[in-house]
């Protein structure tokens, strides 16, 4: 069976010995909260991502398992009695999980009462009781259709990254045969197109990567937090809030944000900039290295807006978050 042992987290130390107890027996807890560092009330609103994912992580972990169980000494803390709160709506709501208070302490909240919470003295108690209780599972209703919309954005997004790579590939081989098929005396005015139209293969893979962060924020603000069982986003968040050097740490840092474009446009500058010295050393004529300077200049600034792209959909994700219904 699946547990989740909610306490104070002063109490981690019993905690950890609970689960090993539960392990050794053959069960799985969902989330292992003692894992995690303590955060400080006073940067909470500093870490908002990694605090907001942790909550994420540990509402999840209450979801999915079979058994909650809260042990009440120390009485003091305030996540395990939201905790607690959340067990008993979800059991109320789909009769699972099975809730269970352990320990002297089971006067300490007159939810403790509930007709949902089972109070017992042992974790052998809540064990035997367990194992002679049939769990049910109601499924919410409404997941069916977000599920689905959640796989066609998906699909979208895969599509759109298999047609960066499709840019690029038909980009190389046009730069190719121009290169290796023109004549001599056209050579100056291919090598001039080639730099040109750079530029509309990367105005396009703009366009499908503004779509994609977009439609991410909608998978990860709107829809994420309404299906059960989808916790990659809030995953990342956790990821950069522990090991990063700040929050948000990830691909939206400047030096990795740099790799992720270079990876999947980053040919159309090589490419660029390669033909712009082929330019230079093919002609002495100023007019045809002035018209392929100003589209390199034109590509390059373009790949400054680029970098601006990810900026926006982090703005836009601040203001779909301020804007969206609560799951």
């Amino acid at each position: 069976m699946k547990f989740y042992v909610a306490s104070s987290i002063a109490n981690k130390a019993e905690v950890q010995d609970v689960f090993s107890a539960l392990k050794t027996k053959g069960h799985e807890v969902t989330t292992d909260w003692t894992l995690t560092d303590e955060i400080p009330e006073d940067v909470r609103g500093l870490k908002r991502d990694y605090t907001r994912s942790i909550a994420k992580r540990d509402f999840e972990g209450i979801r999915e398992c079979d058994v909650f169980v809260l042990l009440s000494k120390p009485s003091e803390g305030r996540s395990m009695y939201v905790e607690l709160g959340l067990a008993i709506a979800m059991y109320e709501a789909r009769g699972k999980p099975l809730v269970f208070v352990v320990g002297p302490d089971n006067n300490e909240s007159v939810f403790y009462l509930h007709p949902a919470v089972q109070r017992v003295g042992t974790l052998e108690e809540i064990l035997e009781r367990a194992m002679d209780t049939t769990v049910r599972d109601t499924p919410l209703r409404g997941h069916e259709g977000r599920l689905e919309e959640y796989k066609a954005l998906r699909s979208e997004m895969l599509e759109i990254i298999k047609g960066r790579t499709w840019g690029q590939a038909t980009y190389a081989a046009l730069a190719a045969g121009l290169l290796g098929l023109t004549r001599t005396d056209y050579k100056v005015p291919s090598l001039i197109f080639i730099i040109a139209v750079a530029l509309p293969f990367l105005f396009h893979t703009i366009q499908r990567e503004d779509a994609r962060i977009r439609m991410g924020n909608y998978l990860r603000v709107v829809l994420e937090p309404r299906i059960p069982g989808m916790y990659w986003e809030e995953y990342l968040g956790l990821w950069r809030g522990k090991f990063g050097e700040k929050e948000r740490r990830g691909w939206l840092n400047m030096p990795d944000r740099a790799k992720h474009i270079l990876g999947f446009s980053g040919l159309y500058l090589l490419i660029s900039f390669f033909c712009w010295f082929l330019l230079l050393d093919a002609t002495e004529n100023v007019v045809p290295r002035l018209v392929g300077s100003l589209f390199l200049i034109a590509l390059v600034m373009k790949f400054g807006a680029f970098f601006k792209l990810y900026d926006k959909g982090d703005e836009e994700y601040e203001e779909l978050l301020r804007l969206s219904p609560k799951a």
